[in-house]
C-alpha cells in the first residue's frame, strides 16, 4: 500500500494518542489476527448478531478514487471525490482519510476516522482502514490492535479479512497467510476495494521466494498471478522475467526487460546479460540468425568483446559474411544493397576500418555525400586515435565528399591540415592535387 509519510515519529504519537493504540511491544509474527482464515477469531465477541455493515458505494466516482488511492495517486483520487455526490458521504470521508494519510497528512486523517468513529462505532471499513494505514507505515502492533478491536466489534468481515491479509504481508514470512486472507476476502465480496494492489504484493513476494527457492516454474505461477491482480506491475514484470529466463523461456525474458528498460527501470545490465545467456541458447538450438540478433543487443546494452566471449567471434563472423556480400554487390552495380550490406556489417564490427571505408565509398557512389563524408571523418579519427597509417588517401575522398556536399570551405581546410600537419607525409601529392582541382 503506499503512503507518504512525511514524519513517522510524529505520526505514530499522533495515531497511538488519538486513536488509543498500542505504540510499543514486540510485534509478534504468530499473532493470531494474521492466522489463516479457518482461525478462530482472536477477539471475544457477543453472542448477538454482529451489527450491519454500511455497503461499499457502487457509484462510478467512488470506485475512481478508490483505484486512484490505491495506486498513490492523489490528484485523481482528490477529483474523483470531488465528484461524489451527498448521498456518499460516508465513503467520501473514509476515503478522504486514505488521502490525506497520502498526502502525508496524519491529523487529518485522525481526525477523519475518529470522527466517522463516534458516529459509527461498530463499522468493520473504519477498523479495517485505520489497520492498513498503520500496517503501511510500519506499525504492526498498531495495525494488529485495530483489527482486534474491529473483530470484536463487528465479527470478521470481509474487509477486515482483507486488513488481516495487509498486516499478514507486512510481516517477514507471513506472505502465504497474507494471500490466504486476502483471497477470502475477495471472495466474499468481490467487488471490494484494495485488494488488488496487496494480492500483487503477497504474489511477488512469494515468488521472489520461490525464485530463493529454485521453483521458477512456481515464481512465473505467482507473477502472473500479480499481474492479473495489477496489469503492469513492475515487480512483478521483472518476476516474470526472472523466472521465465531461469526456466529457459530467453523469449518472455527478454521482452519483459526490453519492456522495463523502456519504461525507465534501471535494468541494462541485468538485459545484456540475458541477451547473451539468450544468444548462446539460440545459436545451440541452431537458430543463428535469433543468436546473432541478441549479441548485437547485448553489445549494445554494453557488453564488450571479452564479456561477449563466443559471442564476440560469431559477430566477427557475421561482419566478414556482410562485408563480402557489400563487395559482390558493388561490384555488380548494385550500389545500394552494398552500402546496406556494409551498413549492417559496421554494425557488427565497429571497429573495422575496412568496412567503414567501403561504406563510404558507396555512399558516395549513390550521391549521398553527408553520409559518405560522416564514414570518413569517423574512420580519420578512429585511425588516428589508435595511431594507424592508412594505406590510402582517405582525407582526400573525406575532402571531395564534404565538397560534393556543398562543404567547400570544410572540405578544402581537411586538405591545408594534411598539408601542415604532414608535409613530408606520404599524400602530400595527392593532397595538392586535390587542392588544385577543387580550389575555386
Amino acid at each position: 500500500m503506499v503512503s507518504a509519510v512525511a514524519h513517522p515519529g510524529l505520526r505514530v504519537l499522533l495515531w497511538a494518542g488519538a486513536l488509543g493504540l498500542a505504540a510499543c511491544g514486540e510485534d509478534r509474527a504468530d499473532a493470531p489476527v494474521v492466522a489463516a482464515p479457518s482461525a478462530t477469531a482472536p477477539a471475544p465477541r457477543s453472542e448477538r448478531a454482529p451489527p450491519p455493515q454500511r455497503p461499499q458505494s457502487d457509484l462510478a466516482a467512488a470506485k475512481e478514487a478508490a483505484r486512484a488511492l490505491e495506486r498513490g495517486d492523489a490528484a485523481a483520487a482528490a477529483r474523483a471525490l470531488g465528484r461524489l455526490p451527498a448521498s456518499a458521504d460516508f465513503d467520501r470521508r473514509l476515503l478522504g482519510a486514505r488521502l490525506a494519510d497520502l498526502r502525508g497528512d496524519a491529523v487529518g486523517a485522525v481526525h477523519e476516522l475518529e470522527s466517522l468513529r463516534a458516529e459509527f462505532p461498530a463499522e468493520s471499513r473504519i477498523f479495517a482502514t485505520a489497520a492498513e494505514l498503520h500496517a503501511a507505515a510500519g506499525r504492526l502492533e498498531s495495525a494488529e490492535d485495530e483489527i482486534r478491536r474491529g473483530l470484536a466489534a463487528c465479527g470478521a468481515t470481509p474487509a477486515l479479512t482483507r486488513a488481516r491479509g495487509v498486516l499478514a504481508i507486512s510481516r517477514p514470512g507471513a506472505a502465504s497467510v497474507g494471500l490466504d486472507h486476502l483471497l477470502a476476502a475477495r471472495e466474499a465480496d468481490p467487488e471490494l476495494w484494495f485488494c488488488d494492489v496487496p494480492l500483487a504484493e503477497a504474489h511477488v513476494l512469494l515468488g521472489n521466494a520461490a525464485m530463493a527457492a529454485q521453483e521458477p516454474l512456481d515464481a512465473l505461477g505467482h507473477a502472473r498471478a500479480a499481474l492479473v491482480a495489477v496489469p503492469d506491475w513492475e515487480d512483478a514484470r521483472e518476476l516474470e522475467a526472472d523466472a521465465a529466463a531461469s526456466l529457459g523461456k530467453f523469449d518472455v525474458a527478454i521482452a519483459g526487460y526490453e519492456g522495463l528498460l523502456a519504461d525507465g527501470r534501471d535494468v541494462g545490465s541485468t538485459l545484456a546479460l540475458l541477451c547473451q545467456r539468450g544468444a548462446t541458447a539460440a545459436l545451440v538450438a541452431g537458430d543463428r540468425e535469433l543468436a546473432v540478433t541478441r549479441y548485437l543487443r547485448a553489445r549494445e546494452l554494453g557488453l564488450d568483446d571479452e564479456d561477449l566471449g563466443f559471442g564476440a567471434e560469431v559477430l566477427a563472423e557475421e561482419a566478414e559474411r556482410l562485408l563480402e556480400a557489400g563487395i559482390a554487390a558493388y561490384r555488380d552495380g548494385a550500389f545500394t544493397a552494398a552500402r546496406d550490406d556494409f551498413a549492417a556489417a559496421l554494425q557488427h564490427d565497429p571497429d573495422s576500418l575496412e568496412i567503414r571505408n567501403h561504406l563510404g565509398v558507396s555512399a558516395f557512389r549513390l550521391g549521398d555525400y553527408a553520409a559518405a563524408a560522416q564514414a570518413w571523418r569517423e574512420l580519420l579519427d578512429t585511425a588516428a586515435e589508435r595511431g594507424i597509417e592508412l594505406p590510402e588517401p582517405v582525407h582526400v575522398n573525406l575532402a571531395r565528399a564534404l565538397v560534393a556536399d556543398g562543404r567547400s570551405e570544410a572540405g578544402l581546410d581537411v586538405l591545408h591540415d594534411y598539408l601542415a600537419q604532414h608535409p613530408d607525409g606520404p599524400w602530400v601529392e595527392a593532397t595538392r592535387a586535390a587542392l588544385a582541382e577543387l580550389e575555386p
